[in-house]
């Protein structure tokens, strides 16, 4: 667009300042290459380019400034195809490359630990009702809602709402009660152990 948003508004000055930044390092990447030269070599470049780029720090890019630089040359790539300079953006794959996993990694709790949680559970009386859904948790692995979804409904009512039933044993654990999307409605927790 005219104003350099997708959306017709104009970029922010952060956003053009990494704009900015971002074409003048593939300027000196591939500036001195032609459209017609090989589009694996130009890729290898820019590619090369991002893993090795190091701040004026001397500090290399993190995973996340690696992506957004490879972002912008995706995209850059789109607009030399908009533009009839390039047939397909050859680009594109850079994303992928240097995707960024935006999710933590998952906490992993020593069985001492877990343990000790069900310990402060059972001596404690405003959590001994969560000692259930903790049993399903570490017990399986899974959230006592998704545990509960597995097993068929118990009971169905007129409205088209669902009770499912989390049990160990012959002991309900936890009752869930779902509407007709899906959607929980209600949980019951039952706690199965005295302090």
């Amino acid at each position: 667009s005219p104003t350099g948003g997708v959306t017709g508004n104009a970029l922010s000055p952060s956003q053009k300042s990494r704009w900015e930044r971002h074409l003048g390092l593939v300027d000196g990447w591939i500036g001195h290459l032609k459209t017609s030269d090989s589009e694996r070599s130009i890729f290898n470049t820019c590619v090369h380019g991002i893993k090795n780029f190091k701040s004026k720090k001397g500090k290399p890019w993190m995973g996340r400034s690696k992506y957004h630089a490879a972002n912008s040359i995706s995209q850059f790539g789109i607009w030399m195809k908009d533009q009839g300079h390039v047939s397909n953006n050859f680009f594109k794959p850079l994303t992928k490359r240097f995707r960024v996993d935006r999710s933590a990694p998952p906490v992993l709790l020593h069985p001492a630990q877990v343990e000790k949680l069900f310990i402060t559970a059972a001596n404690n009386s405003k959590l001994i009702d969560h000692i259930p859904v903790m049993a399903v948790m570490f017990g399986t692995g899974c959230r006592p809602s998704e545990a509960a979804l597995a097993l068929p409904a118990v009971a169905s009512d007129s409205a088209g709402s669902a009770t499912h039933e989390v049990k160990l044993g012959s002991v309900t654990l936890a009752t869930y009660l779902y509407d007709r999307q899906g959607l929980c409605l209600n949980l019951q927790s039952r706690a199965v152990w005295a302090t």
